[in-house]
């Protein structure tokens, strides 16, 4: 019975191609009036997680080289996932009937039903069970670069490395960690190392990083919550114990898009009622306090000093620190920049009305 299953569920299960490419006409050879700007070829590549644009003329004859070499690219990458996807589904047929079994679940009362988690003959990067330590697998260390991180899209995914998942627009699941002081609305601002594979040389949360697949403690197998990752994040990017900074509250969760950068985030605040401990940073970062209201607005994002943060993110944190502060401390703490700062979040008059009430 397993096995017919597992070979009914392999039939429904088949491996997608990826296109590798996307060709229009849009007549930039056509004098000063090309029928598509740069403007909206940018804002379509952005839009699709597409890495490159090339413009060609059949009447001149130009830029063929490199548009052919960048299909031949993107072909060869194409083909790659493909062979990938059909050996982890050859294997998968292969495994035993037990190990190519995976959970049902049943969709808006349907007799039929598809599969919940993708059975473990299904998941060739998957360590053996017993491999010990978070940094090893076997006897092979494991680089930042190559650790995986799950893919998040519609239906199971095999997991990815973050290279890859920003070379092609993934959606993965990352985490940011805030450290504040909740009566005068201070966050913790960090600003990332010129280098940093995720918005290098901008000010952002004071951690970032993604959830990882296989290897959070333990025996080396189970994936990481999102919980985990944050105490984690904390550990590795300031070099203080996550409990040092009591519980890591989970706020809200959103989706964010910067270029390739597509990340479904979990965000979590630290409330510090004590000092800040001594932190151990990268070379090339830096820690500051600000008032929120610094951090969310509308200008402040249009700058991009601050990493990009989606609209719903800086809103859902100006909601949740708003109801926190305490105008007489935020006064004392940052002056009339808090205010300045309110009024550009449009918040300005219900602060003073907040501030009347508590003289």
């Amino acid at each position: 019975r397993l096995a017919a299953q597992a070979e009914s569920v392999l039939r429904q299960r088949p491996t997608e191609r990826r296109v590798p490419v996307l060709l229009c006409g849009t007549k930039a050879d056509a004098g000063d009036r090309p029928a598509v700007s740069s403007e909206e070829v940018a804002a379509f590549l952005e839009a699709h997680s597409m890495r490159d644009a090339t413009v060609t003329s059949a009447a001149e004859a130009s830029g063929l080289p490199e548009t052919l070499h960048l299909l031949a690219a993107g072909i060869l990458e194409a083909s790659q996932e493909h062979s990938e996807a059909s050996a982890a589904a050859e294997a998968w047929a292969s495994t035993a009937a037990a190990a190519a079994w995976g959970l049902p679940r049943r969709c808006d009362g349907a007799s039929g039903g598809v599969e919940m988690t993708s059975p473990r003959g299904a998941r060739p990067h998957e360590p053996p069970r017993g491999a010990l330590g978070v940094r090893e697998l076997g006897s092979v260390a494991i680089g930042a670069d190559e650790r995986l991180v799950e893919v998040v899209g519609n239906g199971p995914s095999a997991p990815r490395t973050v290279p890859r998942c920003l070379e092609q627009g993934l959606l993965h699941r990352a985490v940011h960690v805030w450290l504040c002081v909740p009566r005068t609305g201070a966050l913790l601002l960090r600003k990332w190392s010129p280098i940093a594979r995720k918005h290098p040389g901008s000010w952002g949360p004071t951690c970032h990083g993604e959830v990882y697949c296989y290897g959070s403690g333990g025996d080396g197998h189970a994936a990481e919550m999102s919980a985990q990752a944050a105490a984690r994040l904390v550990e590795e990017q300031l070099g203080v114990a996550a409990d040092v900074f009591g519980e890591l509250e989970h706020w809200f969760s959103c989706t964010s898009k910067d270029g390739m950068c597509h990340e479904l985030l979990d965000v979590y605040v630290a409330a510090l009622d004590g000092g800040l401990p001594e932190l151990r940073l990268e070379q090339q970062e830096e820690v500051d306090w600000v008032y929120f209201a610094q951090v969310f607005g509308k200008e402040v994002n249009d700058l991009r000093v601050v990493c990009h943060l989606e609209a719903e993110y800086r809103s859902s944190m100006v909601r949740r620190l708003r109801q926190c502060t305490v105008p007489e401390d935020v006064r004392y703490a940052f002056g009339e920049a808090a205010v300045r700062a309110e009024k550009s979040l449009g918040g300005a008059g219900a602060w003073a009305a907040c501030n009347e009430r508590s003289r």
